[in-house]
């Protein structure tokens, strides 16, 4: 199955127009073409590989049927459901968290307000947590509708040879 990030209006008819992938790939190649190699977090970690992480990682819950229908059919969506950072916000965490807490912070942040206006941490996170049964029902909703994201995973641990391992080695 074909998965967008975007659509178009043809003839009053809403269609996918760029595929997920591509637009994924886009991005990466944008942000490796930007990347200041004399950046460092700290020694043990590879700030290049941290930033294709985040990259491959930030629409990742556009791979829900959620926002694959809401590109069609915008005026039914769930607009909670259709929102996609939180879901590749989470999942950055949790990938990253093991390696560094810090760094998996600063890739959550940066997933979950890719959309936004980059505010304080402490608004982004919720320390009052008034709003987190409801992120979590959404991800558990979410990761139920994923489509097939194998492509994904596919292009990450090869082409471009970022993967947990370099991570966590900072190579």
């Amino acid at each position: 199955m074909l998965v967008f990030s975007h659509s178009k209006e043809i003839n009053g008819s809403k269609i996918g127009s760029k595929q997920l992938i591509e637009h994924i790939k886009g991005v990466l190649d944008k942000a490796v073409f930007g990347y200041y190699d004399q950046l460092s977090f700290s020694d043990k970690y590879s700030t290049l590989d941290i930033l294709k992480h985040i990259c491959w990682l930030h629409d990742f819950g556009k791979y829900t049927k959620y926002f694959q229908d809401y590109l069609i059919y915008p005026e039914k969506a769930d607009n909670l459901l259709k929102s996609h950072s939180n879901l590749g916000a989470v999942v950055t965490y949790n990938l990253m968290e093991s390696i560094s807490p810090e760094i998996a912070l600063i890739g959550y942040y940066l997933i979950k307000l890719h959309h936004s206006n980059l505010k304080d941490f402490e608004s982004t996170i919720d320390p009052v947590g008034y709003r987190e049964k409801i992120e979590l029902e959404k991800f558990n909703l979410q990761i139920k509708a994923l489509h097939d994201y194998s492509e994904l995973l596919g292009f990450l641990y090869s082409s471009h040879k970022c993967n947990t391992k370099g991570l966590r080695e900072g190579t």
